[in-house]
């Protein structure tokens, strides 16, 4: 299944293959490396970003593992996977481009991670759960 991994640590997004249909959530567990996720809409379209349900937890702020995705008022933290949904709410491939993702994934550099974390984004964020 067509999917999109992000890793704001190298700063590299990847196409990837997803087997979805055959393990579940557990294809999703295997290529991000964590057990617990939230979804985060990206369009109307159903494209979907699975963060770590725990990384604005487990990443300390004063690290830049972070990035943000254009539209989306919050930092997102640590890897990342991008799939698609339907209408009802069933994994399917994602629909977009590597290119059209790109665009919509900005990593944050060191300064603004400071900064956000100066300004206590990360603490409010640890509330609203990404």
């Amino acid at each position: 299944m067509n999917a999109y991994l992000i890793d704001p640590k190298s700063r590299t997004i990847t196409a990837v293959d997803c087997d979805y249909k055959n393990k579940s959530i557990q294809a999703i567990y295997d290529l991000c490396g964590w057990n617990c996720f939230d979804c985060v809409r990206m369009d109307e379209d159903g494209n979907t970003i699975y963060v770590d349900d725990n990384g604005l937890i487990d990443t300390p702020p004063s690290r830049h593992d972070y990035f943000m995705l254009v539209d989306y008022p919050q930092p997102l933290a640590g890897t990342a996977l991008i799939l698609g949904s339907d209408d009802n709410g069933d994994t399917q491939p994602c629909t977009l481009t590597l290119e059209q993702v790109r665009q919509k994934i900005k990593f944050l550099d060191r300064n603004t991670t400071q900064m956000l974390a100066q300004q206590n984004a990360f603490g409010s964020l640890h509330l609203a759960v990404v």
